[in-house]
């Protein structure tokens, strides 16, 4: 997943299909949905309601939302909902330097600042002004230490000490903020200036009076879009007012813009009544769109905020969902609900297979404005069931199945094994060696050079997740409550000649698991990275990695990827390290995911493309 929101920042980029594909459990509901993989957001925030503006502490990250139910404070984790006198709905909100919280509503305006035990009290500024009946605030602007507060009537204008109203000569709909002055419509009178006294009409603007104007966007060449609910987006360069031709405006005409922001010089993004939120290059070239369908928990965005993580947050009539845009992963999901729970997936060519619990389904992959699409999915005749492994050898895509293991051959597979539950694959010399459900088998190809089924290895039958061999031969399987077993096998490799069993490692039964780094043998316990001592035929610290990795020694999983290049999976984040000969590690990428633990089932990492690792 490139970006959109999908480029990592520095010079990798890491395609992060494993942690949705592998992880995520679509239900069986919805089937009319779209076959399609969309892009999802996964970040779900519980604040409900309507909520009309958002704004920041830049001292404390803390987040304030104008809700219907009044202000909300979301410290990232939990939310509290603080009531203004009589109940009334909060309208708008923004938040100055030192943290004070300013809020507008109905007939009021007010400040908030939290108390000894931290919990914030209200203190209302209409004592200082005169409110016309019925007048609401929709936007707080702070500009030179004045607070404004924007009415459809009135500029009430706060020095921190005084109310100045400024009664405008028109009804107005919205006030902008332009640098330090701002832009107001009057309606059936077009757009004027607004410099913290006075109205300057703008010359050309007329059109704009029997429009609604719901952004206007500052460019970095200082050309300002004036963007329209419902007759699209313009330009305006300080002399004349274009329609500005672009997908983006013919979007925003058919679906009605309520609100736009800036978001760096290449990308912009605007908030829809009737379709969610939409992000544009510089060109108004569509790169993302997120609605009901792929996570946005509803299409009516009322409010649009960046964050100082250069995040968006999006308050809409029901619920706020934050959009990270910067995030080194993209999350996807199939609204359909056909995939079940995906366990492994393999990219051939511009074709994705997904080895799920229903099957293996196969996807035609898209790459389109920056990121990728996955479209035309469908399930492989007669692989209905588990699907746990799909792995590439000699150009043979081979499918551990739970009812055996299968060749897949474009849109079809044909079994090779009828021994239940292949859980894993390795090669081992001219073979390859697969774990399963009652222990441990062997391929090697036919005349043609397919692989079939070539022997099962007596003398050891249990269940085995993963498995590996070691450079003199031995085979290494672990057992998930049981331990570890070190199998020798006989000259024939079929039956095993001695077998020795490790119960624990350091006192700790379970959660054991073996992997291999530079052909050598490591077992992770969730705390440490343990070695075999050939020499003193024991497993023991492998200190020189557990230094070298620091917090990823606790990994549960290792991810061979490419030379040298191996992937440590640690609870909530991976880490992408490039381990010389004498296991010396350099970090080359790290992706953390906030607040989310990632699954203990297997994660697989597939580069997408040439210029992604």
């Amino acid at each position: 997943m490139t970006r959109g929101p999908l480029i990592v920042p520095g010079r990798f980029s890491t395609i992060l299909i494993y942690i949705l594909f592998c992880s995520a459990y679509f239900p069986l509901a919805a089937q009319s949905a779209s076959p399609e993989i969309k892009q999802h957001i996964y970040t779900q925030i519980n604040i409900e309601n309507q909520n009309w503006g958002i704004s920041q502490n830049s001292r404390n990250g803390m987040m304030y939302f104008a809700n219907a139910g009044g202000l909300i404070e979301y410290n990232g984790i939990t939310s509290t909902l603080y009531r203004l006198p009589y109940e009334k709905t909060v309208r708008s909100v923004c938040v100055n330097d030192s943290g004070t919280v300013f809020t507008g509503a109905f007939e009021e305006i007010g400040y908030w600042k939290p108390q000894e035990n931290g919990d914030l009290a209200y203190h209302s500024l209409t004592n200082l002004t005169t409110m016309l009946p019925n007048d609401e605030i929709w936007k707080i602007y702070i500009v030179d230490h004045k607070v404004y507060f924007q009415s459809f009537t009135t500029i009430y204008v706060y020095d921190y000490q005084k109310i100045t109203s400024i009664k405008t000569p028109f009804i107005m709909l919205f006030l902008f903020q332009v640098d330090d002055r701002f832009i107001v419509q009057g309606i059936d009178q077009g757009l004027y200036w607004f410099d913290g006294l006075n109205f300057t009409y703008i010359d050309g603007s007329q059109p704009f009076g029997g429009m609604k104007v719901h952004a206007v966007i500052e460019k970095s060449d200082r050309s300002l879009l004036i963007c329209t609910a419902a007759n699209g987006i313009f330009t305006y360069d300080g002399h004349t007012f274009k329609p500005w031709k672009s997908e983006i405006s013919d979007f925003l005409k058919y679906y009605t813009c309520n609100g736009g922001l800036q978001i760096n010089d290449s990308m912009l993004v605007f908030g829809s009544i009737l379709n969610g939120v939409v992000f544009c290059d510089e060109k108004g070239r569509i790169q993302n769109h997120f609605n009901f369908s792929n996570g946005l928990k509803n299409n009516t965005v009322l409010a649009l905020f960046p964050n100082r993580d250069r995040g968006i947050w999006v308050g809409m009539d029901e619920g706020v969902n934050y959009i990270n845009i910067l995030s080194p992963s993209v999350y996807y999901t199939n609204t359909s609900g056909t995939l079940g729970t995906i366990y492994s997936i393999y990219k051939k060519d511009h074709e994705l297979y997904l080895g799920t619990n229903h099957g293996l389904f196969k996807s035609s992959i898209v790459r389109q404005n920056g990121g990728y699409s996955f479209t035309g999915i469908h399930i492989i005749p007669q692989s209905q069931g588990q699907v746990w492994t799909l792995n590439d050898f000699d150009n043979q895509i081979l499918c551990g199945h739970n009812d055996g293991t299968f060749a897949v051959e474009d849109d079809h597979i044909r079994k090779i094994s009828d021994v239940t539950g292949g859980w894993s694959i390795i090669p081992m010399g001219d073979l390859l060696l697969e774990s399963t459900y009652t222990g441990l088998i062997l391929f090697d190809k036919d005349r043609s050079g397919r692989w079939k089924y070539r022997n099962r290895i007596f003398g050891y039958g249990d269940p085995t997740r993963h498995v590996e061999v070691d450079y003199l031969g031995y085979v290494w399987a672990s057992h998930a409550m049981k331990g570890i077993y070190k199998i020798e096998l006989n000259a024939a490799l079929d039956s095993v000649s001695h077998i020795e069993y490790f119960s624990d490692i350091q006192g700790k039964p379970h959660n054991i698991d073996v992997f291999k780094v530079n052909n050598r043998i490591l077992f992770t316990t969730s705390e440490d990275l343990f070695t075999y001592d050939y020499v003193n035929n024991k497993i023991v610290p492998f200190a020189p990695l557990n230094k070298e990795v620091g917090e990823y020694r606790g990994s549960t999983q290792i991810i061979p990827y490419g030379k040298n290049k191996y992937w440590f999976v640690d609870r909530n984040k991976i880490a992408l390290f490039d381990i010389s000969i004498n296991f010396r590690a350099q970090k080359k990428q790290e992706i953390v995911q906030e607040n989310q633990r990632i699954p203990e089932r297997d994660m697989q990492i597939v580069p997408m493309d040439a210029h992604v690792i």
